[in-house]
């Protein structure tokens, strides 16, 4: 069962997000202040955040610094009243996987958390990289040891421990998402 954890001290936004998935399956986690909701974060585990920029003693930026010692591929999204272009910009730098504006859409804070949730589900999935080794039923795996193929795995393992923006580019059908996994799973990130 998926488990969404929301650190806000604004009663309505908890309230809101709590009716917002009241229909699903997803188990809501809330706090009003940041060390009670780093206290749920390491004993929950959530799935996916909902973080405040503004809270009480410290800003929702910060706290995603603290996050990210804790759980690094945890999909943070942020909450803000401001609209201001700065705020965005250090969010996504400090590795939000989106954020929101006050007063919140409830469709959309739904498909958001739906899709932080796919990637969080996605990133749980293995990528096999080694000649030999079982095919998931899915079919997700990364298979040949052809010279070209070969090169394709140094270049993984070049860039995974860097913290470097990748580009991927191929035909469609080539595996571009498949390289996306495995220098994810190979990193920090």
């Amino acid at each position: 069962m998926s488990k969404l954890l929301v650190i806000d001290d604004d009663r309505t936004v908890l309230k809101l997000v709590e009716k917002a998935f009241a229909d699903s399956s997803l188990v809501i986690h809330s706090a009003s202040d940041p060390e009670t909701g780093m206290a749920l974060l390491r004993s929950e585990v959530p799935d996916v955040l909902l973080l405040d920029i503004m809270l009480p003693n410290v800003s929702g930026l910060e706290l995603a610094s603290q996050i990210r010692t804790v759980d690094p591929k945890l999909p943070v999204i942020f909450i803000t009243a401001s609209d201001e272009s700065d705020v965005a910009i250090e969010a996504m730098t400090l590795g939000a996987y989106d954020y929101l504006l006050k007063p919140l859409d409830v469709s959309n804070l739904q498909d958001l958390v739906e899709r932080a949730l796919e990637t969080r589900r996605q990133m749980q999935l293995p990528v096999i990289m080694q000649e030999g080794a079982e095919i998931p039923a899915e079919g997700d795996a990364l298979v040949g040891c052809s010279p070209s193929m070969l090169d394709v795995y140094k270049q993984i393992g070049r860039v995974a421990p860097q913290n470097v923006a990748v580009m991927i580019r191929g035909e469609s059908g080539t595996g571009k998402e498949l390289i996306a996994r495995a220098i994810y799973q190979h990193s920090r990130r």
